[in-house]
Protein backbone atom coordinates (compact mmCIF):
# COMPACT_ATOMS: atom_id res chain seq x y z
CA UNK A 1 0.00 0.00 0.00
CA UNK A 2 0.98 3.53 -0.30
CA UNK A 3 0.50 5.78 2.74
CA UNK A 4 -1.25 9.11 2.00
CA UNK A 5 0.59 11.29 4.63
CA UNK A 6 3.47 11.07 7.39
CA UNK A 7 6.74 10.86 6.15
CA UNK A 8 6.27 7.48 3.67
CA UNK A 9 3.38 8.99 2.27
CA UNK A 10 3.35 8.16 -1.54
CA UNK A 11 6.00 5.26 -1.17
CA UNK A 12 5.10 1.56 -1.44
CA UNK A 13 5.39 -0.16 1.70
CA UNK A 14 4.86 -3.50 2.83
CA UNK A 15 2.16 -3.91 5.62
CA UNK A 16 -1.33 -4.98 7.00
CA UNK A 17 -4.30 -2.28 6.91
CA UNK A 18 -7.03 -2.83 9.73
CA UNK A 19 -10.95 -2.05 9.27
CA UNK A 20 -12.51 -1.63 12.60
CA UNK A 21 -15.96 -2.58 12.14
CA UNK A 22 -17.11 -2.80 15.43
CA UNK A 23 -16.12 0.40 16.82
CA UNK A 24 -17.62 0.31 20.14
CA UNK A 25 -15.75 -3.01 20.87
CA UNK A 26 -12.79 -2.34 19.49
CA UNK A 27 -9.52 -2.32 21.75
CA UNK A 28 -6.65 -0.79 19.92
CA UNK A 29 -4.21 -1.23 22.46
CA UNK A 30 -5.19 -4.49 23.45
CA UNK A 31 -5.37 -5.62 19.23
CA UNK A 32 -1.69 -3.80 19.08
CA UNK A 33 -0.39 -6.60 22.02
CA UNK A 34 -2.24 -9.43 20.14
CA UNK A 35 -0.43 -8.57 17.16
CA UNK A 36 3.08 -8.35 18.50
CA UNK A 37 2.45 -11.51 20.83
CA UNK A 38 1.62 -13.38 17.34
CA UNK A 39 4.65 -11.78 15.50
CA UNK A 40 6.86 -12.63 18.32
CA UNK A 41 5.19 -15.83 19.03
CA UNK A 42 5.45 -16.84 15.15
CA UNK A 43 8.65 -15.74 14.32
CA UNK A 44 10.26 -16.98 17.51
CA UNK A 45 14.30 -16.50 17.74
CA UNK A 46 13.82 -13.77 13.90
CA UNK A 47 12.07 -11.48 15.91
CA UNK A 48 13.37 -8.58 17.20
CA UNK A 49 12.63 -5.01 18.70
CA UNK A 50 13.19 -1.97 16.90
CA UNK A 51 17.08 -1.47 18.22
CA UNK A 52 17.70 2.36 16.30
CA UNK A 53 17.10 5.79 18.46
CA UNK A 54 13.03 6.06 18.10
CA UNK A 55 12.32 9.90 18.49
CA UNK A 56 15.84 10.73 19.27
CA UNK A 57 15.54 8.42 22.43
CA UNK A 58 18.68 6.85 22.77
CA UNK A 59 18.60 5.01 26.55
CA UNK A 60 15.39 2.78 25.96
CA UNK A 61 13.62 0.60 23.22
CA UNK A 62 11.51 2.35 21.13
CA UNK A 63 8.59 -0.40 22.65
CA UNK A 64 8.71 0.83 25.90
CA UNK A 65 8.77 4.24 24.74
CA UNK A 66 4.97 3.62 22.88
CA UNK A 67 3.63 1.50 25.37
CA UNK A 68 4.77 4.06 27.95
CA UNK A 69 6.42 1.13 30.13
CA UNK A 70 8.39 -1.71 30.39
CA UNK A 71 6.03 -4.24 31.01
CA UNK A 72 4.68 -5.00 27.11
CA UNK A 73 8.38 -5.80 26.66
CA UNK A 74 9.12 -7.88 29.21
CA UNK A 75 6.00 -9.69 29.60
CA UNK A 76 6.30 -10.80 25.98
CA UNK A 77 10.06 -11.47 26.06
CA UNK A 78 9.39 -14.40 28.93
CA UNK A 79 6.81 -15.65 26.72
CA UNK A 80 3.60 -14.48 28.29
CA UNK A 81 0.71 -12.70 26.51
CA UNK A 82 -1.50 -10.11 26.55
CA UNK A 83 -3.91 -11.26 29.16
CA UNK A 84 -1.40 -11.39 31.48
CA UNK A 85 -0.89 -7.83 31.12
CA UNK A 86 -4.31 -6.74 30.75
CA UNK A 87 -4.74 -7.52 34.78
CA UNK A 88 -2.83 -4.96 35.76
CA UNK A 89 -3.97 -2.34 33.57
CA UNK A 90 -7.94 -2.86 34.92
CA UNK A 91 -7.48 -1.15 37.43
CA UNK A 92 -5.44 2.23 36.50
CA UNK A 93 -8.09 2.87 33.81
CA UNK A 94 -10.88 2.67 36.37
CA UNK A 95 -9.02 5.14 38.40
CA UNK A 96 -7.97 7.19 35.29
CA UNK A 97 -11.44 7.22 33.64
CA UNK A 98 -12.48 8.37 37.43
CA UNK A 99 -10.41 10.98 37.63
CA UNK A 100 -11.02 12.74 34.07
CA UNK A 101 -14.83 12.83 34.37
CA UNK A 102 -14.28 16.33 36.03
CA UNK A 103 -12.77 17.60 32.60
CA UNK A 104 -15.22 15.98 30.21
CA UNK A 105 -17.30 18.82 28.28
CA UNK A 106 -19.89 15.63 27.57
CA UNK A 107 -21.64 13.50 29.31
CA UNK A 108 -20.25 10.18 28.58
CA UNK A 109 -22.80 7.25 27.09
CA UNK A 110 -23.66 4.79 29.21
CA UNK A 111 -21.63 1.37 28.83
CA UNK A 112 -18.25 3.89 28.12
Amino acid sequence: FKPAFQKHAGVACGGVQVHVTGREVFEPFRFGLEVLWALRTLLDDDFQWRRQPYEFVTDRPAIDLLAGCTDVRRVLEEGGNPADLEGGWTEQLRLFAERRKQWLLYPEEPGQ
